[in-house]
């Protein structure tokens, strides 16, 4: 190499080193990195942090040997234009040859000969002690950054925790809740937390503090449910009753339904009608002896046990309610086709046609006497239709 091409690495190598300056001042006075050397720290982070700050130490002591090899390399090389062949060889084997030792090892016994060395050394350039700098530097700067990042984004959350959990402490106690089983292991958890970020900020897993605050909020939640139900508790039992009062109500229409269906129509095909536990309306009683003595909880599950059960109870009355008039009404079709057909045969001047009358005699009794065949209703209505002539004849009148 000659003299330009060493100066040209010089220079390059007093860059670098004036960057390295700036960074590695930059990383000392990193408010992390304090914290991290004068906390006492324990598990994961302890460990990487005593990684970390060997690293660092070694980092400094590279550095220092770093700084030699340019003060020797720069009194090596003067001020002159030239230099004689002796030196620019120093200068090359100092710039470009393994110059800077960087570690001395003792060599473990298994691996020794009975006359080797009980040391290594290694040499290395000093573009190549910059490439292992490099390296050190971001292996320390990922641990001050993880911690950092740790510390900036969990504690805003565990504030966010602590606001969520002293909300649901307020409503627990409002509603006479002395211990919540939910509550009593998220503020463990949160306590957890927070106990682990001031030591150990590295073991905590990404999104544990959002899982706790999850869990917060859904225990809040339920709270002001129940706060709800202590506050509208009256407007809840009202709304109770009134669907007990109509479900009684449908179930005796179903049962009204259920016998006319019976008296009125020959073997209906209809379910048997709805019958209620007479203690069933008595259960919103214990909802308002368990809100007497503020068993919150017991209360919403009693009323809304009560409640889906009563709805269900209202659905299949009214299908049954349904089922049961559905015959009545099959029969009051029938009797509203004969009467369109009669009329249809009054228009048609055919009233007096005796077949046609013997057909609309026997549907009439048919559907006016109980109790009705509806399967022989319908034939009867069916043929009494089937006796009308589709297109009136010339001498028939219309209307």
């Amino acid at each position: 190499m000659n003299l330009a091409q060493i100066d040209d690495t010089l220079r390059g190598l007093r860059q670098a080193s004036e960057r390295m300056t700036d960074n590695l001042m930059e990383l000392e006075n990193d408010p992390t990195r304090k914290v991290l050397d004068q906390a006492s720290l324990t598990g994961v982070t302890a460990e990487r942090w005593r990684q970390a700050k060997a690293t660092l130490g070694q980092l400094w002591q590279w550095f220092g040997q770093f700084k030699d090899v340019l003060d020797q390399g720069a009194e090596l090389r003067g001020s002159k234009p030239r230099v004689d062949n002796d030196r620019l060889a120093r200068l090359d084997q100092l710039v470009n040859g393994p110059s800077i030792e960087v570690s001395n090892q003792q060599i473990p016994l298994a691996e020794r000969g009975l006359f080797g060395p009980t040391e290594t050394t290694v040499h290395c350039s000093a573009n190549q002690l910059l490439a292992r700098m490099s390296e050190s530097f971001d292996h320390v700067k990922e641990v001050v950054v993880a911690a950092s990042q740790a510390w900036n984004s969990l504690l805003p959350r565990l504030q966010t925790g602590q606001t969520e959990l002293a909300a649901a402490d307020q409503l627990a106690a409002s509603l006479h809740e002395q211990h919540v089983p939910e509550l009593d292991a998220l503020r463990a958890q949160l306590g957890s937390i927070g106990d682990r970020l001031a030591t150990d900020p590295l073991s905590i897993q990404p999104g544990a503090a959002d899982q706790v605050i999850t869990g917060l909020i859904a225990a809040r939640q339920d709270l002001e449910e129940l706060a709800a139900l202590r506050d509208n508790l009256s407007a809840r039992l009202e709304q109770a009753s009134g669907l007990w009062a109509e479900l009684q109500r449908t179930v005796e229409v179903a049962r009204d339904a259920h016998a006319e269906a019976q008296l009125k129509i020959t073997s209906p095909a209809i379910p048997p009608p709805s019958r209620l536990d007479p203690d069933f309306g008595r259960h919103l009683d214990r909802v308002r002896a368990l809100a007497v003595r503020s068993e919150w909880r017991a209360a919403r599950r009693e009323l809304g046990e009560w409640s889906r059960t009563a709805t269900s109870l209202l659905a299949n009355a009214r299908r049954v309610a349904a089922a049961c008039r559905l015959p009545i009404d099959q029969r009051n079709e029938l009797r509203g086709r004969l009467d369109a057909y009669r009329a249809k045969a009054n228009r048609l001047g055919l009233l007096e046609d005796s077949r046609l009358c013997e057909l609309y005699d026997h549907a009439h009794r048919e559907l006016y006497s109980a109790p009705t065949d509806l399967t022989a209703a319908e034939e009867l209505v069916r043929r009494y239709q089937q006796g009308l002539p589709v297109k009136p004849s010339p001498g028939q009148v219309s209307s």
